[in-house]
């Protein structure tokens, strides 16, 4: 058996020695619970909770005081900007609206 050869298949050997080790590892080290029992467990843990009694209404009353808070926001806003509008438009009287240049 000449050098290269042997060689050739030494490494060959390691390869193959080194793949099945690996292919062991990958096996034996795989959890029991895969992604899929995960997501189903996230899912009912999920599911449990918005079901939890209490929880429905508190959201519910969240969700109605978000709402009554952004009402009244929007109001104040529209009549702030109502007030300024009228302001705008009683400050410029017919005189000063005309041009300056057209004095007599």
């Amino acid at each position: 058996m000449d050098p290269q050869s042997f060689i050739i298949g030494l490494m060959a050997g390691i390869t193959l020695f080194g793949g099945g080790i690996l292919i062991a590892m990958i096996v034996l080290e795989r959890p029991r619970y895969g992604p899929r029992c995960w997501l189903g467990f996230v899912a009912s843990l999920s599911r449990r909770l918005r079901l939890w009694p209490g929880s429905q209404q508190k959201t519910s009353r969240e969700w109605l005081q978000a709402e009554a808070d952004h009402q009244r926001l929007r109001k104040t806003v529209l009549d702030e900007l109502e007030r300024r509008k009228a302001l705008k438009g009683r400050s410029q009287s017919p005189e000063q609206k005309r041009d300056p240049a057209d004095k007599p």
